[in-house]
């Protein structure tokens, strides 16, 4: 994305969070596989347009995220 930064504070259950100043949209990414997409409608006013599916990540057995 374009114009990218992080948020301030993360939605529970949110691993990545990233806002896209250029077009005014967040994007919340979980290891439950979905990407949701929110639009921002001024002030502290978002809509949902889309729940995208992705793979779901696979922790190994420790529950430990390694990059």
């Amino acid at each position: 994305m374009r114009d990218c930064k992080h948020a301030r504070r993360r939605p529970a259950g949110a691993d990545v969070v990233k806002f896209d100043l250029s077009l005014g949209r967040i994007s919340v990414a979980c290891s439950s596989g979905f990407i949701s997409v929110f639009q921002a409608e001024g002030g502290e006013r978002y809509r949902k347009l889309e729940d995208f599916a992705v793979e779901r990540m696979v922790l190994p057995r420790d529950g430990k995220v390694r990059t």
